[in-house]
């Protein structure tokens, strides 16, 4: 479901968006999704029993940031939950720069995630949400659930900044 290998392509839509992605591998074999229309690319692993993103390089406000901050970090058994940090750098770039300046005294600034895998009459929903930890406040700042049917994604929703999202794959 998610065994994406170079030379794959995908067209992603919303009502008022389309990217063609396709995937490719660079010169040390590592695989990633690259948008044609916006130059985004994010590289990912997939170990069989777990897929999940190492970086993400492009602007924040393109649909496949939204699926690199949706499926982060997937582990495919049912009911198993994941935890984990997504890297600084998708911190915003006042805060990124202020965040370096203080780093080697005191990290201000974390991003998490959570997903976890289960299992519905139609197939799999993947549901996955993203928190922001400044000093001591947190705040949930994207909720998305993937669809899988047929052990083929066909699309997901995720809410951030104060939108929902429906992506069809």
């Amino acid at each position: 479901m998610f065994t994406f290998e170079p030379g794959f392509n995908a067209k992603i839509t919303t009502e008022t968006q389309t990217e063609n992605w396709e995937i490719y591998a660079d010169g040390h074999n590592q695989n990633y999704f690259y948008s044609k229309e916006t130059g985004a690319a994010a590289y990912f692993i997939n170990t069989g029993s777990s897929f999940y993103f190492t970086s993400f390089y492009g602007e924040q406000n393109t649909l496949l940031y939204y699926f690199f901050l949706a499926a982060y970090h997937i582990n495919f058994s049912a009911e198993v939950e994941i935890n984990d940090e997504f890297p600084l750098s998708i911190n915003p770039k006042p805060k990124r720069w202020l965040q370096d300046v203080v780093a080697p005294f005191y990290r201000f600034t974390s991003y998490n995630y959570q997903s976890n895998c289960l299992t519905t009459s139609g197939g799999l929903t993947i549901f996955s949400k993203g928190s922001e930890q400044v000093f001591k406040t947190k705040k949930q700042f994207f909720e998305a659930q993937i669809s899988i049917c047929e052990q083929k994604i066909t699309g997901f929703n995720i809410s951030i900044n104060y939108k929902k999202i429906s992506i069809k794959w």
